[in-house]
C-alpha cells in the first residue's frame, strides 16, 4: 500500500469495490514501519503525531524522506481514509491487532488470520544437530545477540542463512568461532532443507514482528524455535509446547535457552513433534484459504447491505 499510495483506496470506494487491506508492518503507525529507534522498541508514535520521527530520522536515516512519510500518515488520519475508505484490515497476529486498534484503527474491522506455507516441506526424518537463523541481516533482527549467546556455546555448531547491511560486522563478531558459519542468502528449497538439518531453529529478533515466517518454517519442518520474548514472536511460539523463549537481546539468557534445548534431545524432539502439530492446525494453504474466504463474504455481504 505505501509502494501504491492510499489513493488506490478512493478509486475503489468510487467503483464500489470493498477493500480489504493486509497490515504488513507499522506503516499507518510509525515512519520507520518497525516501532523501533536506536536498536530498542519504540511506541513513540502509536496515536500520536508521526512527526515526532522526524527529528530522529526514523526513515531510511533521512529527515527529508522521513517527513514524507509522516505527511502521508497525517494527512491520511486527518481525512479519515483509514476508517472511511478500507473495509476491513487484516492483522496476522492478535499482538498486532492491538498494536493498531491502539493506534486508532477501528477494532471491529480488524481481524487476525496469521500467514501460511503454501507448499508443506514435511517434518525432518533425523533430530538434526545445532540451530539455525533464518532471515535478513538487519540490526533489528537481534543475529548480535545471536553471536554473542554463541560464545557461550562452543559445542554445537550454528547456521545463519540470510543477507543485509550488518553482514559484513557479523562476519567479523563471529570470526573467532568456529562452530558459526554464514553461508548467505538461500532459496526456499535449500532454507527448509537446512532447517531440517538443524535440531531447532532461533529467532533472536528485537523489534515486535508483524508475524515470523521462519517460526511458521520450523514448525511445518518439525523443530522447535527459540525466540523473544516479545510481540508476535511470544503470541507465535508457546513457551514450554512449542519452543523457549528468552528475554529479547539478552544474549546469557539466550545462551541458557540453547544449553537446555541442547541437553536434552528427547525434550528437543517433543517441542518438535508439538510445533508440527502447531503448523498443520493453523498454518497449511487449506486452512489459510478458509479463513481468508470467510472474510472475504463478510465483507462482500456488508457492503451489498449498505
Amino acid at each position: 500500500m505505501f509502494a501504491l499510495s492510499p489513493s488506490v483506496l478512493g478509486a475503489a470506494k468510487d467503483e464500489g469495490v470493498p477493500t480489504v487491506m493486509t497490515l504488513h508492518n507499522y506503516r499507518l503507525i510509525c515512519p520507520g514501519a518497525l516501532l523501533m529507534r536506536g536498536g530498542k522498541v519504540c511506541e513513540h508514535c502509536i496515536g500520536k503525531s508521526p512527526w515526532h520521527g522526524v527529528l530522529r530520522r526514523c526513515y531510511r536515516g533521512s529527515a527529508l524522506q522521513t517527513a514524507l512519510v509522516a505527511r502521508m500518515i497525517s494527512r491520511n488520519r486527518r481525512s479519515g481514509t483509514w476508517d472511511r475508505l478500507v473495509d476491513a484490515y487484516i492483522a496476522i497476529t492478535d499482538i498486532c491487532r492491538g498494536v493498531f486498534v491502539r493506534a486508532g484503527l477501528p477494532a471491529d474491522r480488524v481481524i487476525v488470520k496469521p500467514n501460511f506455507l503454501q507448499e508443506d516441506p514435511l517434518p525432518a526424518e533425523s533430530p538434526g544437530a545445532g540451530a539455525i537463523f533464518l532471515g535478513r541481516l538487519s540490526r533489528e533482527k537481534g543475529v548480535r545477540t545471536l553471536i554473542e549467546a554463541w560464545k557461550q556455546v562452543p559445542e554445537a555448531p550454528l547456521t545463519i542463512v540470510g543477507d543485509g547491511p550488518e553482514r559484513p560486522a557479523l562476519e567479523k563478531l563471529a570470526a573467532s568461532l568456529p562452530n558459526v558459519s554464514l553461508v548467505g542468502q538461500a532459496g526456499q528449497p535449500e532454507a527448509m532443507e537446512r532447517i531440517k538439518q538443524a535440531a531447532f531453529l532461533i529467532m533472536p529478533s528485537e523489534w515486535y514482528e508483524t508475524f515470523g515466517r521462519c517460526i511458521v518454517e520450523a514448525y511445518a519442518c518439525g523443530r522447535p524455535v527459540v525466540a523473544s520474548r516479545l510481540g508476535a514472536m511470544a503470541e507465535l511460539v508457546k513457551d514450554g509446547e512449542t519452543g523457549l523463549l528468552f528475554e529479547p537481546g539478552n544474549a546469557r539468557d539466550l545462551a541458557a535457552k540453547v544449553k537446555a534445548l541442547l541437553a536434552d534431545p528427547a525434550e528437543c524432539q517433543r517441542l518438535g513433534r508439538a510445533a508440527r502439530a502447531e503448523f498443520e492446525a493453523k498454518y497449511t494453504a487449506e486452512r489459510n484459504y478458509e479463513m481468508l474466504m470467510a472474510i472475504y463474504r463478510r465483507v462482500i455481504e456488508k457492503s451489498t447491505k449498505r
